[in-house]
Protein backbone atom coordinates (compact mmCIF):
# COMPACT_ATOMS: atom_id res chain seq x y z
CA UNK A 1 0.00 0.00 0.00
CA UNK A 2 2.92 2.47 0.62
CA UNK A 3 3.82 1.74 -2.93
CA UNK A 4 0.22 2.48 -3.94
CA UNK A 5 0.59 5.70 -2.22
CA UNK A 6 3.20 7.18 -3.99
CA UNK A 7 1.52 6.94 -7.29
CA UNK A 8 -1.41 8.74 -5.95
CA UNK A 9 0.41 11.06 -4.38
CA UNK A 10 2.39 11.43 -7.70
CA UNK A 11 -0.44 11.84 -9.73
CA UNK A 12 -1.89 14.77 -6.95
CA UNK A 13 1.25 16.46 -7.32
CA UNK A 14 1.02 16.84 -11.17
CA UNK A 15 -2.56 18.02 -10.96
CA UNK A 16 -1.52 20.94 -8.56
CA UNK A 17 1.49 21.59 -10.77
CA UNK A 18 -0.78 21.94 -14.18
CA UNK A 19 -3.28 24.43 -11.91
CA UNK A 20 0.02 26.42 -11.00
CA UNK A 21 0.71 26.62 -14.71
CA UNK A 22 -2.47 27.50 -15.74
CA UNK A 23 -2.18 30.85 -13.79
CA UNK A 24 1.72 31.22 -14.89
CA UNK A 25 1.82 31.20 -18.95
CA UNK A 26 4.70 33.71 -18.28
CA UNK A 27 7.02 31.31 -16.39
CA UNK A 28 5.89 28.16 -19.01
CA UNK A 29 6.86 30.22 -21.81
CA UNK A 30 10.67 31.39 -20.61
CA UNK A 31 11.43 28.32 -18.13
CA UNK A 32 9.72 25.09 -20.12
CA UNK A 33 8.82 26.27 -23.83
CA UNK A 34 11.78 28.15 -24.67
CA UNK A 35 14.14 26.75 -21.97
CA UNK A 36 13.22 22.80 -20.98
CA UNK A 37 11.67 21.73 -23.82
CA UNK A 38 14.03 23.21 -26.79
CA UNK A 39 16.87 21.18 -24.84
CA UNK A 40 14.82 17.65 -24.82
CA UNK A 41 12.90 18.15 -28.06
CA UNK A 42 16.15 19.14 -29.94
CA UNK A 43 17.62 15.50 -28.47
CA UNK A 44 14.42 13.29 -28.84
CA UNK A 45 14.82 14.90 -33.07
CA UNK A 46 18.39 14.08 -33.04
CA UNK A 47 18.13 10.63 -31.42
CA UNK A 48 14.99 9.19 -33.03
CA UNK A 49 14.87 11.82 -36.69
CA UNK A 50 18.05 9.33 -37.54
CA UNK A 51 15.48 6.52 -38.08
CA UNK A 52 13.43 6.49 -42.05
CA UNK A 53 10.43 4.83 -39.79
CA UNK A 54 8.26 6.01 -36.98
CA UNK A 55 9.62 4.84 -33.54
CA UNK A 56 7.35 6.46 -31.93
CA UNK A 57 4.51 4.28 -33.46
CA UNK A 58 6.70 1.10 -32.67
CA UNK A 59 6.88 2.00 -29.12
CA UNK A 60 3.04 2.75 -28.72
CA UNK A 61 2.54 -0.61 -30.00
CA UNK A 62 5.23 -2.45 -27.89
CA UNK A 63 3.65 -0.25 -24.81
CA UNK A 64 0.06 -1.18 -25.51
CA UNK A 65 0.91 -4.55 -26.33
CA UNK A 66 2.51 -4.85 -22.59
CA UNK A 67 -0.40 -3.29 -21.14
CA UNK A 68 -2.71 -5.99 -22.60
CA UNK A 69 -0.47 -8.39 -21.46
CA UNK A 70 -0.37 -6.97 -18.15
CA UNK A 71 -4.07 -6.94 -17.63
CA UNK A 72 -4.71 -10.68 -18.85
CA UNK A 73 -2.46 -11.68 -16.19
CA UNK A 74 -3.91 -9.31 -13.24
CA UNK A 75 -7.19 -10.66 -14.38
CA UNK A 76 -6.32 -14.52 -14.62
CA UNK A 77 -4.08 -14.19 -11.11
CA UNK A 78 -5.15 -17.36 -8.88
CA UNK A 79 -3.48 -15.85 -5.51
CA UNK A 80 -5.44 -15.44 -2.49
CA UNK A 81 -8.06 -17.46 -3.80
CA UNK A 82 -8.78 -15.89 -7.32
CA UNK A 83 -11.23 -13.34 -5.47
CA UNK A 84 -12.60 -10.76 -7.78
CA UNK A 85 -12.55 -8.01 -5.91
CA UNK A 86 -8.70 -8.70 -5.15
CA UNK A 87 -7.84 -8.37 -8.78
CA UNK A 88 -9.86 -5.87 -9.47
CA UNK A 89 -8.33 -3.58 -7.04
CA UNK A 90 -4.72 -4.41 -8.03
CA UNK A 91 -6.26 -3.88 -11.52
CA UNK A 92 -6.91 -0.24 -10.31
CA UNK A 93 -3.32 -0.03 -8.68
CA UNK A 94 -2.06 -0.77 -12.02
CA UNK A 95 -3.81 0.97 -13.97
CA UNK A 96 -3.34 3.96 -11.34
CA UNK A 97 0.67 3.42 -11.95
CA UNK A 98 0.48 3.48 -15.42
CA UNK A 99 -1.67 6.57 -15.49
CA UNK A 100 0.94 8.39 -13.18
CA UNK A 101 3.91 7.57 -15.47
CA UNK A 102 1.89 8.39 -19.02
CA UNK A 103 1.28 11.58 -17.68
CA UNK A 104 4.54 12.19 -15.53
CA UNK A 105 6.21 11.76 -19.36
CA UNK A 106 3.80 13.62 -21.94
CA UNK A 107 3.72 16.77 -19.47
CA UNK A 108 7.34 16.47 -18.81
CA UNK A 109 8.45 16.00 -22.62
CA UNK A 110 6.03 17.99 -23.98
CA UNK A 111 2.91 18.49 -22.40
CA UNK A 112 3.16 21.91 -20.68
CA UNK A 113 3.10 23.87 -23.58
CA UNK A 114 -0.74 23.21 -23.58
CA UNK A 115 -0.74 26.52 -20.74
CA UNK A 116 1.88 28.71 -22.50
CA UNK A 117 1.15 32.19 -23.45
CA UNK A 118 -1.55 32.38 -26.35
CA UNK A 119 -0.51 32.58 -29.99
CA UNK A 120 -3.13 35.62 -29.98
CA UNK A 121 -1.32 37.46 -27.76
CA UNK A 122 2.45 37.20 -29.22
CA UNK A 123 0.70 38.33 -32.48
CA UNK A 124 -0.74 40.86 -30.80
CA UNK A 125 -4.16 40.47 -32.23
CA UNK A 126 -8.49 40.75 -30.81
CA UNK A 127 -10.31 37.80 -30.00
CA UNK A 128 -13.80 36.83 -31.29
CA UNK A 129 -15.01 37.95 -34.49
CA UNK A 130 -19.14 39.00 -35.99
CA UNK A 131 -21.14 37.06 -37.78
CA UNK A 132 -20.84 39.49 -40.27
CA UNK A 133 -17.01 39.72 -40.37
CA UNK A 134 -16.85 36.30 -40.84
CA UNK A 135 -19.14 36.33 -43.93
CA UNK A 136 -17.05 39.13 -45.63
CA UNK A 137 -13.87 37.26 -44.84
CA UNK A 138 -15.08 33.97 -46.43
CA UNK A 139 -16.02 36.31 -49.33
CA UNK A 140 -12.66 38.02 -49.64
CA UNK A 141 -10.94 34.27 -48.97
CA UNK A 142 -12.61 32.37 -51.45
CA UNK A 143 -11.95 35.23 -54.33
CA UNK A 144 -8.41 34.16 -53.47
CA UNK A 145 -8.89 30.63 -53.78
CA UNK A 146 -10.45 31.63 -57.10
CA UNK A 147 -7.66 33.40 -58.36
CA UNK A 148 -4.87 31.25 -57.35
CA UNK A 149 -6.66 28.21 -59.12
CA UNK A 150 -7.34 30.33 -62.07
CA UNK A 151 -3.77 31.14 -62.02
CA UNK A 152 -2.51 27.50 -61.88
CA UNK A 153 -4.89 25.56 -63.98
CA UNK A 154 -5.93 28.49 -66.72
CA UNK A 155 -9.64 27.39 -66.66
CA UNK A 156 -12.72 27.30 -63.80
CA UNK A 157 -12.89 23.64 -64.41
CA UNK A 158 -9.54 22.16 -63.94
CA UNK A 159 -9.16 21.17 -60.32
CA UNK A 160 -5.69 22.02 -58.71
CA UNK A 161 -3.34 18.69 -58.03
CA UNK A 162 -0.55 18.80 -55.69
CA UNK A 163 1.38 15.95 -57.83
CA UNK A 164 4.82 16.07 -55.29
CA UNK A 165 6.06 12.78 -53.80
CA UNK A 166 5.48 12.58 -50.62
CA UNK A 167 9.23 13.05 -49.23
CA UNK A 168 9.24 16.33 -51.22
CA UNK A 169 5.84 17.48 -49.56
CA UNK A 170 7.64 16.68 -46.18
CA UNK A 171 11.07 18.63 -47.08
CA UNK A 172 9.28 21.29 -48.02
CA UNK A 173 6.68 21.74 -45.39
CA UNK A 174 10.28 21.28 -42.95
CA UNK A 175 12.38 24.19 -45.26
CA UNK A 176 9.10 26.19 -45.29
CA UNK A 177 9.22 27.39 -41.83
CA UNK A 178 12.41 29.63 -42.68
CA UNK A 179 9.68 31.68 -44.10
CA UNK A 180 7.65 31.68 -40.90
CA UNK A 181 10.60 32.64 -39.06
CA UNK A 182 11.39 35.99 -40.95
CA UNK A 183 8.08 37.43 -39.94
CA UNK A 184 8.46 35.91 -36.43
CA UNK A 185 12.11 35.42 -35.19
CA UNK A 186 10.30 33.66 -32.31
CA UNK A 187 8.94 30.58 -34.59
CA UNK A 188 12.35 28.89 -35.27
CA UNK A 189 12.35 24.84 -35.54
CA UNK A 190 15.22 22.85 -36.18
CA UNK A 191 16.23 18.82 -36.11
CA UNK A 192 13.09 18.20 -37.85
CA UNK A 193 11.64 14.52 -37.44
CA UNK A 194 8.83 14.71 -40.00
CA UNK A 195 7.66 11.15 -40.94
CA UNK A 196 4.62 8.92 -42.21
CA UNK A 197 2.83 7.12 -39.90
CA UNK A 198 2.88 3.38 -39.74
CA UNK A 199 -0.56 3.19 -38.38
CA UNK A 200 -2.09 5.85 -41.48
CA UNK A 201 -4.98 3.69 -41.97
CA UNK A 202 -5.56 3.17 -38.57
CA UNK A 203 -5.47 6.82 -38.21
CA UNK A 204 -7.62 7.25 -41.64
CA UNK A 205 -10.44 5.08 -39.81
CA UNK A 206 -9.73 6.95 -36.17
CA UNK A 207 -10.66 10.21 -38.34
CA UNK A 208 -7.25 11.95 -38.01
CA UNK A 209 -4.79 13.41 -40.60
CA UNK A 210 -1.39 13.28 -38.14
CA UNK A 211 -0.44 13.40 -34.59
CA UNK A 212 2.62 14.63 -32.76
CA UNK A 213 4.28 11.70 -30.48
CA UNK A 214 4.80 13.63 -27.35
CA UNK A 215 7.18 10.79 -26.04
CA UNK A 216 9.76 10.74 -29.29
CA UNK A 217 9.20 14.22 -30.53
CA UNK A 218 8.15 12.69 -34.02
CA UNK A 219 5.53 14.54 -36.29
CA UNK A 220 3.58 11.74 -37.79
CA UNK A 221 1.60 12.48 -40.84
CA UNK A 222 -1.33 10.15 -42.46
CA UNK A 223 0.24 9.26 -45.63
CA UNK A 224 -3.28 8.44 -47.02
CA UNK A 225 -4.76 12.05 -46.48
CA UNK A 226 -4.79 13.87 -50.47
CA UNK A 227 -1.88 15.85 -51.13
CA UNK A 228 -4.09 18.92 -51.55
CA UNK A 229 -3.70 18.93 -47.60
CA UNK A 230 -1.35 17.33 -46.79
CA UNK A 231 1.52 20.29 -46.84
CA UNK A 232 -0.96 21.73 -44.18
CA UNK A 233 -0.86 18.93 -42.21
CA UNK A 234 2.81 18.66 -41.71
CA UNK A 235 2.99 21.91 -40.97
CA UNK A 236 0.40 21.48 -38.71
CA UNK A 237 2.54 18.85 -36.75
CA UNK A 238 5.91 20.38 -36.91
CA UNK A 239 3.76 23.37 -35.03
CA UNK A 240 3.10 20.73 -32.45
CA UNK A 241 7.16 19.64 -32.71
CA UNK A 242 7.69 23.25 -32.27
CA UNK A 243 5.83 23.36 -28.65
CA UNK A 244 2.76 25.02 -30.04
CA UNK A 245 0.16 22.37 -28.47
CA UNK A 246 -3.50 24.35 -28.82
CA UNK A 247 -4.99 22.83 -32.37
CA UNK A 248 -6.05 25.72 -33.48
CA UNK A 249 -2.43 27.65 -33.01
CA UNK A 250 -1.12 24.60 -35.11
CA UNK A 251 -3.74 25.27 -37.76
CA UNK A 252 -2.84 28.72 -38.03
CA UNK A 253 0.67 28.05 -38.11
CA UNK A 254 0.22 25.77 -40.76
CA UNK A 255 -1.82 27.57 -42.99
CA UNK A 256 0.89 30.58 -42.66
CA UNK A 257 3.30 28.02 -43.61
CA UNK A 258 1.76 27.27 -46.46
CA UNK A 259 0.72 30.83 -47.91
CA UNK A 260 4.29 32.20 -47.17
CA UNK A 261 5.73 30.04 -49.81
CA UNK A 262 6.68 31.21 -53.49
CA UNK A 263 4.95 27.54 -54.85
CA UNK A 264 1.15 28.46 -55.80
CA UNK A 265 0.21 25.29 -55.09
CA UNK A 266 0.99 25.51 -51.54
CA UNK A 267 -0.76 28.63 -51.34
CA UNK A 268 -3.48 27.30 -52.77
CA UNK A 269 -3.32 24.57 -50.48
CA UNK A 270 -3.46 26.84 -47.52
CA UNK A 271 -6.05 29.08 -48.55
CA UNK A 272 -7.96 26.71 -49.38
CA UNK A 273 -7.52 24.70 -46.03
CA UNK A 274 -8.62 28.00 -44.22
CA UNK A 275 -11.41 28.37 -46.70
CA UNK A 276 -13.04 24.62 -45.85
CA UNK A 277 -12.92 25.98 -42.03
CA UNK A 278 -14.48 29.43 -42.86
CA UNK A 279 -17.68 27.86 -44.63
CA UNK A 280 -18.10 24.44 -42.14
CA UNK A 281 -18.30 27.60 -39.42
CA UNK A 282 -20.78 29.40 -41.26
CA UNK A 283 -22.74 26.34 -41.79
CA UNK A 284 -22.57 25.77 -37.91
CA UNK A 285 -23.58 29.44 -37.41
CA UNK A 286 -26.42 28.71 -39.35
CA UNK A 287 -25.43 32.53 -41.95
CA UNK A 288 -27.91 32.84 -44.20
CA UNK A 289 -25.34 34.02 -47.06
CA UNK A 290 -23.78 30.64 -46.83
CA UNK A 291 -26.18 29.11 -49.48
CA UNK A 292 -25.23 32.68 -51.73
CA UNK A 293 -21.82 32.68 -51.62
CA UNK A 294 -21.43 28.51 -52.16
CA UNK A 295 -23.33 29.67 -55.42
CA UNK A 296 -20.08 31.51 -56.16
CA UNK A 297 -18.00 28.64 -55.88
CA UNK A 298 -16.37 27.65 -59.51
CA UNK A 299 -16.64 23.63 -60.62
CA UNK A 300 -12.76 23.44 -60.06
CA UNK A 301 -13.01 24.84 -56.37
CA UNK A 302 -15.35 22.59 -55.92
CA UNK A 303 -13.90 19.51 -57.03
CA UNK A 304 -10.96 20.67 -54.64
CA UNK A 305 -13.26 21.12 -51.41
CA UNK A 306 -15.19 17.84 -51.86
CA UNK A 307 -11.95 15.76 -52.39
CA UNK A 308 -11.53 16.16 -48.74
CA UNK A 309 -14.77 15.48 -47.90
CA UNK A 310 -14.86 12.09 -49.83
CA UNK A 311 -11.86 10.73 -48.78
CA UNK A 312 -13.02 10.91 -44.84
CA UNK A 313 -16.48 10.03 -45.68
CA UNK A 314 -14.39 6.76 -47.09
CA UNK A 315 -13.62 5.95 -43.69
CA UNK A 316 -16.16 7.14 -41.56
CA UNK A 317 -17.28 4.38 -38.87
CA UNK A 318 -18.62 4.17 -35.40
CA UNK A 319 -15.49 3.99 -34.12
CA UNK A 320 -14.47 7.23 -36.03
CA UNK A 321 -16.66 9.21 -33.19
CA UNK A 322 -15.91 7.43 -30.21
CA UNK A 323 -11.86 8.55 -30.77
CA UNK A 324 -13.17 11.83 -31.76
CA UNK A 325 -14.89 12.10 -28.19
CA UNK A 326 -11.68 10.71 -26.38
CA UNK A 327 -9.71 12.67 -28.20
CA UNK A 328 -12.02 15.72 -27.21
CA UNK A 329 -11.55 15.17 -23.63
CA UNK A 330 -8.31 14.38 -23.67
CA UNK A 331 -7.90 18.21 -24.87
CA UNK A 332 -10.05 19.95 -22.60
CA UNK A 333 -7.76 17.95 -19.29
CA UNK A 334 -5.16 19.48 -21.28
CA UNK A 335 -6.31 22.86 -21.11
CA UNK A 336 -8.19 23.49 -24.34
CA UNK A 337 -11.65 23.73 -22.57
CA UNK A 338 -13.38 23.45 -25.97
CA UNK A 339 -12.02 20.26 -26.41
CA UNK A 340 -11.85 19.10 -30.29
CA UNK A 341 -13.84 21.82 -31.15
CA UNK A 342 -10.84 24.22 -29.87
CA UNK A 343 -9.72 23.59 -34.32
CA UNK A 344 -12.12 26.02 -35.24
CA UNK A 345 -10.91 28.86 -32.87
CA UNK A 346 -8.88 28.61 -35.90
CA UNK A 347 -11.00 31.07 -37.74
CA UNK A 348 -11.23 33.16 -34.94
CA UNK A 349 -7.08 33.68 -35.26
CA UNK A 350 -7.07 34.12 -39.23
CA UNK A 351 -10.37 36.66 -39.24
CA UNK A 352 -8.00 38.80 -36.53
CA UNK A 353 -4.92 38.43 -37.97
CA UNK A 354 -6.54 39.67 -41.44
CA UNK A 355 -7.59 42.51 -39.92
CA UNK A 356 -3.68 43.52 -39.50
CA UNK A 357 -2.69 41.25 -43.01
CA UNK A 358 -4.61 41.55 -45.92
CA UNK A 359 -4.98 38.95 -47.84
Amino acid sequence: MRKNWFWILLLIIQYLLVKIFQKHPQWIEEHYANGWYVTCSSFFRKTYGFFPFSVGDILYLVVGAALLINLVIILRDQREGGSWRMRLTRLFYFLLRALAVFFLLFNLFWGYNNYRVPLYEKLELSQNYSDAELTEFTYAMLAKVTQLQLEITGDTTTAVVIDYDIPRIYNEANTGYAQVQQRYTWISHTDFALKSSLWSTVLSYMGFSGYINPFTNEAQVNDKIPKLGMYVTASHEIAHQIGYASESEANFLGYLNATLQHDKKYQYAGYIYALRYCLTTMERNEIGELETLQNHINPAVYHNLMENKVFWDSYKNISNSFFKVFYSNFLKINNQQEGIKSYNRYVDLLINYHKKHAL
